[in-house]
């Protein structure tokens, strides 16, 4: 389905999430930013989003990523399926301090949620 999505979208840009993620408030803005400013026609990148999951039912959205860093430092929020290899190319230590995008080396299993160009 996510095939058929994609080459039905109008726009330069898809998002590849899953049904169950719930993007953080402002990230559409980011994200658009970021596209204008780091993604050309002739190069292929992806803009790699950090995920993370709760076990807790009744934890508070974070409003930002200072919000969400302290949930991830109090283990009230974890890597996303921290027990499979799949987001562990994100490295979520480094995100944790970045304040600008950094480049991430695709490695086995890498299932990302990812921003790239409708016409990748």
């Amino acid at each position: 389905l996510r095939n058929v999505a994609w080459s039905a979208a109008r726009s330069p840009y898809v998002f590849l999430i899953d049904l169950d993620f719930i993007p953080s408030y402002g990230l559409y803005h980011y994200l658009r930013k970021a596209t204008e400013l780091l993604m050309t026609k002739t190069q292929k990148r992806a803009l790699v989003v950090a995920a993370f999951e709760t076990k807790h039912t009744h934890t508070a959205f974070p409003n930002n990523k200072a919000e969400m860093v302290k949930l991830a430092k109090g283990r009230i929020a974890v890597r996303f399926h921290e027990d499979f290899s799949g987001h562990t190319a994100t490295d979520y230590s480094k995100w944790m301090t970045a304040s600008y995008p950094y480049i991430v080396t695709w490695s086995k299993n890498y299932e990302p949620y990812m921003v790239v160009r409708t016409s990748s």
